[in-house]
């Protein structure tokens, strides 16, 4: 981190995407970039950081290192893929900031986590709901009428994400402020 990110994130720190990318360097190293968004829709680079490892350990180390580099402390929303390491250290290191899991990875592992018959026919459907409900009341019964529907009541992976849907559902964070952001593509790109 420099002053000039030091600067954004003071202005645009409302909303923050970490999402560690694993491997693409010639060391093995784990990327890990804090995004943010301006406001002009442009991704800002708040800091970034090489681990060598993604134990909890490395994670708790980095988040405290971000905020100690940040006068202004904890974001109010975080976005990352749904690592179950990275859920615990948020709730601990970031206890006041809401936790969101990355839309796009949800979404794209449909397609592996469905037969192919039923993927063709029911994924616009579903996702239908996902993006549209405007309750979580109309989400949860329109969830539950489609998985009927396409006779997925006992799609383990379905019941998974189903029971995680606060952390993941674009209704459930109608709330908060999220700056647009729903996904962690932009620490990819």
């Amino acid at each position: 981190m420099d002053h000039v990110s030091r600067r954004a994130y003071n202005v645009f720190g409302d909303v923050v995407v970490f999402d560690t990318t694993y491997n693409i360097n010639k060391y093995g190293l784990i990327f890990a970039p804090f995004i943010g968004v301006n406001h002009h829709h442009q991704s800002i680079i708040f800091g970034c950081a090489f681990l060598s490892d993604e134990k909890t350990e490395s994670f708790v180390w980095v988040l405290k290192k971000f905020i100690e580099a940040m006068p202004k402390g904890p974001p109010n929303i975080i976005i990352t893929d749904q690592d179950p390491a990275m859920t615990k250290v948020i709730a601990q290191v970031f206890p006041q900031t809401v936790h969101r899991y990355c839309l796009w990875h949800i979404l794209n592992k449909f397609p592996e986590k469905l037969h192919p018959l039923t993927f063709r026919d029911y994924y616009q459907s579903i996702n239908n709901v996902i993006r549209n409900s405007t309750t979580s009341d109309e989400f949860e019964n329109s969830w539950e009428e489609v998985i009927k529907c396409a006779n997925l009541e006992n799609n383990d992976w379905l019941s998974l994400i189903y029971k995680l849907r606060h952390k993941w559902v674009p209704t459930y964070f109608s709330h908060v402020f999220c700056a647009g952001m729903s996904s962690s593509q932009r620490s990819e790109g």
